[in-house]
């Protein structure tokens, strides 16, 4: 049960690196050697742990504008990534109150888990990597693309 609990993790975290190394466009890894597959799968899971909220799908450079008839030229112009970081705070809050009811008694008899020996450094752990992840998660928002976003283009156009 573990070891699949940590290669589900694992799979996890490399999706959600993968995902947001592309949406932050840091670039490519070079393909000239026989290790580029194991440092493109390490490239990934380190970007996973580091700010895995960006890999989000609901996490874009989109526009702030609520309306849905949004023109395309504030989606360009105004990447200033409003609505990724609230994306990325709501993320945050989620995975935070998943992980306080974790920490009740009655959800670690239901789910089997007993680290009463080591709680104390369970909660540092989990909770400096949640601080850190959901830090740099934020401060990446501003480099999203925001011309990858949803474009609402005109259905009909007008002949004047």
């Amino acid at each position: 049960t573990l070891i699949g609990t940590i290669f589900g993790c694992f799979l996890l975290f490399c999706n959600l690196g993968s995902r947001a190394w592309k949406k932050v466009d840091i670039g490519f890894i070079d393909a000239s050697n026989f290790f580029t597959p194991f440092l493109s799968i390490l490239a990934s899971l380190c970007a996973g742990i580091a700010f895995p909220y960006v890999g989000l799908r609901s996490v874009d450079g989109g526009t702030d504008d609520e309306d849905g008839e949004t023109a395309v030229e504030k989606i360009i112009f105004n990447p200033n990534g409003k609505r990724a970081r609230q994306n990325v705070t709501a993320a945050a809050t989620i995975v935070a109150v998943f992980f306080l009811l974790s920490d009740v008694q009655a959800v670690k008899d239901v789910l089997g888990y007993d680290f009463s020996n080591y709680s104390w450094l369970v909660n540092i752990g989990m909770g400096t990597w949640w601080l850190l992840s959901t830090l740099m998660s934020m401060a990446l928002c501003h480099r999203l693309d925001s011309s990858k976003s949803k474009k609402i283009e005109p259905f009909l156009k007008r002949d004047e």
